[in-house]
């Protein structure tokens, strides 16, 4: 497993890649495991947009046109690594952020996959002294319906389902020093929801914090 980061802000990596020999022990990238042939790849997410040929290793890289991920593959052994990046010197940065109505509809969604892209890994949930964090991979607290974060986001879909929640009552953007400019949903008194902050990720915004009253 490898790790890039960008000069000038070497405390945040931007880009994760993986890569080894076949193992049954992987959980799924895109329904695709390390081994799988160029005809799987190309049957799960299609052919790629651009591929390059490299000497060393003597691979075949695969990318695909605005997608934050890429793959190398050997003739012999099928795929060889995954490459997640963020939007960070790699792509482009996130457009809009994403509109409340949409937001909402993912919150109070229960597939894992789309809470997966919902989600910034580091999102924790605020309700009085009580904070419910991220304690292990995304996808595995997403998949314990009896995970602490899960607990919390129990209490988000009844806090936003509630009438005085539907709205936000205004929305504005958070700049603080060193930190991405951050998009944030604020509710009126009496709301159960006091506030939700989505972060830059990937090409796009997830939810990286939600304020409970």
């Amino acid at each position: 497993m490898s790790f890039k980061f960008p000069a000038d802000d070497i405390d945040h990596a931007v880009s994760i890649q993986i890569a080894g020999d076949p193992t049954k022990s992987m959980l799924p990238f895109l329904g695709l495991k390390l081994g799988a042939s160029a005809e799987d790849v190309r049957r799960q997410i299609g052919r790629p947009s651009e591929t390059t040929q490299l000497t060393d290793p003597p691979v075949e890289v695969w990318k695909y046109k605005g997608r934050n991920y890429s793959l190398e593959l050997d003739k012999v052994k099928g795929l060889s690594s995954i490459q997640l990046f963020g939007y960070q010197g790699f792509g482009e940065p996130p457009g809009l952020p994403t509109p409340w109505p949409e937001v909402r509809s993912r919150l109070l969604s229960n597939d894992v996959t789309q809470l997966m892209t919902t989600f910034a890994a580091d999102a924790e949930i605020y309700h009085g002294r009580d904070v419910y964090g991220i304690d292990n991979s995304l996808w595995t607290v997403l998949s314990d319906s009896k995970s602490k974060f899960r607990r919390g986001l129990a209490l988000v879909v009844l806090a936003i389902q509630d009438d005085r929640a539907r709205e936000p009552g205004e929305a504005n953007l958070r700049i603080s020093r060193n930190q991405p400019v951050r998009h944030v949903y604020k509710f009126r008194p009496g709301s159960p929801v006091e506030e939700i902050v989505l972060t830059p990720h990937a090409g796009a915004f997830r939810v990286w914090e939600i304020r409970l009253r």
